[in-house]
């Protein structure tokens, strides 16, 4: 129980030592006791499948809506509400211990966040006409990922002048984003293949692909794009991660929104 009457908005988790996966915990704001903190880290025991003790928490001083973690660890990446430190990063090399390593201000509150290969994706709520993707170096420029320097903005840009996006996956040399609102361009597929311009593949507009209510969560497995959407007819969708075109849908239920989704090949 990371606080009575506060929502868990997001979640990470990597397994650290034989037995053991550690969990990161992102909440609401938090002004109530036992705590006013946001970010709470637990060891998970695999063995006795419970949590042990609360290994440490984090007042971030607002929301966290998404976590991602650097695989090789050390550092927690984090899109928060917090006005001038939407982009936060924490250092978690001591696990008692998690301190601020750095932060960057983005134009409104991040929603969705993605680690891979150095560099950070990151996507607001922005539905002015402004940039709401960014590309962030979190390396040592070129030096071991392990090394910490200052963030870096690498390239933003502007996926939808109209609409506020929610969340990132990256695969490959390609982001993709979900959003709500915008007309007809709710979900994106963006070429990162260069960080420091990312353009649609083969364009300079990104493939899109209109979905009713907007897209909650983007999960991508192979060449395919799963959608947790508000369509209250096909909550889930799923979409070629190649050309935007919608494949298949299912109905979860008439009146309840995909709020997330997952996916993996569980067979050829």
């Amino acid at each position: 129980d990371a606080d009575e009457g506060w929502d868990g908005l997001s979640v990470s988790a990597i397994t650290t030592s034989p037995g053991k996966i550690t969990v990161y915990l992102g909440t609401q704001l938090n002004t109530g006791p036992p705590t006013d903190h946001e970010i709470y880290l637990l060891d998970f025991d695999i063995p006795t499948r419970k949590f042990d003790s609360l290994k440490d928490s984090f007042n971030v001083e607002e929301s966290v809506f998404d976590i991602a973690l650097r695989p090789s660890g050390g550092f927690a990446y984090l899109a928060t509400g917090f006005d001038t430190k939407e982009f936060l990063i924490l250092n978690i090399s001591n696990p008692l211990a998690i301190s601020e390593a750095d932060s960057y201000s983005t134009p409104i509150d991040a929603k969705g966040i993605y680690y891979s290969a150095g560099n950070v994706y990151l996507v607001t709520d922005n539905g002015a006409a402004a940039n709401d993707f960014f590309v962030m170096d979190v390396t040592a420029g070129g030096a071991l990922e392990e090394t910490w320097s200052p963030s870096v903005l690498k390239s933003s840009y502007d996926a939808n002048s109209s609409a506020n996006a929610n969340a990132v996956f990256v695969s490959g040399q390609y982001a993709f984003l979900g959003l709500e609102g915008g007309g007809e361009k709710q979900f994106h597929i963006i070429n990162i293949g260069n960080p420091n311009d990312p353009v649609a593949p083969g364009t300079q507009s990104s493939l899109v692909l209109g979905v009713t209510g907007g897209v909650n969560d983007v999960y991508v497995e192979g060449s395919y794009a799963f959608l947790a959407t508000e369509d209250d007819a096909m909550e889930l969708q799923v979409v070629d991660a190649t050309s935007a075109n919608r494949l298949a849908s299912f109905d979860a239920d008439e009146s309840w929104d995909g709020l997330s989704v997952f996916a993996r090949s569980t067979a050829p």
